[in-house]
């Protein structure tokens, strides 16, 4: 009798019985000693965590992930092959734009808890990650008008211009910030505190709300004997 295989037996779901089988490698090297074993994680995801308020982190970390060899007891690294890692780097003080950073063990953010695992070794042996200054500006506020409004009135504004905070980069694509009128009938002749808008604009603004009147424009005619008259 002929022994036949079903096409795909091995190839069907080759990274699930690849981790069946490492797992089993395992399992049998515990049986055979008592010792700790070994066992390698792979991209594991780098993160910045920042504590210097005075510094923005921009880009991505280099390398977005590391390699890291544990060694522990065979349950708690079985438990550890199905959990979720993160290498989370603490940035308290920052010097300049690009840091160096050696990643250490007790940066590691398991989930659950793991209390005889050992980090053995971490790979690459440095990372690099990139910051901004916090800066701020003084820039000016416009007022725009909801689609469809129009007005030759004068727009009065106070205070005219605001602080405005964020990275260098975000600043530099700001000439103005603005607020947005949608009742030309409120802020007619009448002040009113309306909020200034930083959506999508990466920055934050001091103070928050600026008070906005729409002054109409006098219209000037001519009278028959030449004198001026306003209305």
């Amino acid at each position: 009798m002929k022994l036949q295989l079903r096409p795909g037996l091995i190839t069907d779901s080759w990274e699930l019985k690849l981790t069946a089988l490492g797992l089993a490698l395992l399992l049998w090297a515990a049986v055979r000693s008592e010792d700790t074993t070994r066992f390698t994680m792979r991209d594991v995801p780098v993160e910045v965590r920042m504590t210097d308020a005075s510094w923005v982190h921009v880009g991505e970390v280099e390398p977005r992930s590391v390699t890291v060899d544990v060694v522990g007891p065979v349950g708690e690294l079985i438990r550890l092959a199905f959990a979720e890692a993160t290498l989370v780097v603490p940035v308290e003080d920052v010097e300049d734009t690009v840091e160096l950073f050696r990643p250490r063990a007790d940066w590691l953010d398991y989930e659950g808890r793991f209390e005889s695992l050992v980090v053995d070794e971490m790979r690459p042996a440095v990372l690099r990650a990139r910051f901004q200054p916090i800066e701020r500006r003084s820039t000016p506020v416009v007022v725009r008008l909801e689609p469809g409004l129009e007005t030759s009135a004068r727009p009065l504004i106070q205070p005219a211009e605001v602080t405005v905070v964020g990275r260098r980069d975000h600043l530099d694509a700001l000439d103005s910030v603005f607020v947005r009128v949608t009742d030309l009938e409120a802020v007619l002749d009448t002040a009113v505190r309306l909020r200034v808008e930083t959506s999508d604009t990466g920055v934050t603004v001091q103070p928050e709300f600026v008070l906005v009147r729409l002054e109409p424009v006098a219209q000037v005619r001519s009278e028959p004997d030449g004198a001026a008259l306003n209305r």
